[in-house]
């Protein structure tokens, strides 16, 4: 057999959930090795554009069943960059992938993260490559290949809120907002108000606080009430302005602060 070299074209990580497997591959066989080819190989080009955290996870199959059992390693190794030497991953290394002698049934999992050096770059090559065994070599199949990662990017927020409001009702019912994401988000809001008037007031900056989330791309409105203390010391003013602050975290950590000023007055 020869050495085998599958480019599988650039595979972009794109966005959707924050972890997801951005496409994956079945069954190419790196084989057995050989005097003209002893070190048979699987690559695959990534783009990791906008992504941390890359994993690259697959399956290694014994495809031999004859009477050999040899130590046939096979080791996970990645390069930034089209050309360069490739550099082991060592968490993706398998002493020995077969069983024998006539057996072919071992599945050995692998998974490994990337190192950070391969995050946010247009061109990543991974390679899964075995080599000569010390004894006569097995066949070695590569199945279920995905590659997943974190997404770099913050959800894209919306927010929408009332320009004004009664002061009366705001104070008994809160402030509204409707808030949207494209992705799956926890929400944290806070109502603020000026510094100079929580002197006055011998207030908080942070008079009101609500949360909620969204479970995937989507809208939610939330009320956000005010503490006791400000209803009472606000109940006299005349007007208000006070600063709607918006916090959207997704499930990779990434944070989206959005802010609203709305007037309550009389």
């Amino acid at each position: 057999m020869s050495a085998f070299d599958h480019d599988s074209g650039t595979t972009v990580l794109r966005r959707k959930p924050t972890i997801q497997p951005a496409r994956s591959w079945q069954s190419w066989l790196i084989g057995r090795p050989l005097s003209t080819a002893d070190a048979p190989h699987l690559v695959l080009t990534l783009d990791t554009t906008g992504w941390r955290s890359v994993e690259v996870a697959y399956l290694l199959r014994d495809l031999d069943p004859g009477a050999d059992d040899a130590v046939q390693p096979v080791a996970l190794q990645y390069r930034v960059g089209a050309a360069g030497d490739f550099t082991n991953v060592p968490a993706g290394f398998v002493a020995d992938a077969t069983t024998g002698p006539g057996l072919a049934e071992l599945v050995t999992p692998v998974r490994a993260v990337l190192p950070a050096d391969a995050e946010g770059r247009p061109l990543v090559h991974v390679r899964v490559i075995t080599t000569n065994a010390a004894d006569s070599d097995e066949w070695v199949g590569v199945d279920s290949i995905a590659v997943s990662g974190l997404e770099d990017r913050p959800a894209a927020l919306k927010v929408t809120a009332p320009r004004r409001l009664w002061l009366p009702r705001a104070l008994r019912l809160g402030v509204p907002a409707r808030v949207g994401a494209d992705e799956a988000v926890a929400l944290r809001i806070t109502l603020r108000i000026p510094s100079w008037l929580a002197r006055r007031l011998s207030l908080p900056l942070v008079v009101g606080r609500a949360v909620g989330a969204l479970d995937g791309a989507g809208s939610v409105r939330i009320v956000t009430r005010f503490s006791a203390g400000a209803r009472r010391k606000l109940s006299q003013a005349r007007a208000v302005r006070v600063t709607l602050r918006v916090s959207a975290r997704d499930t990779a950590g990434n944070e989206t602060i959005m802010s609203r000023r709305v007037l309550l007055f009389r």
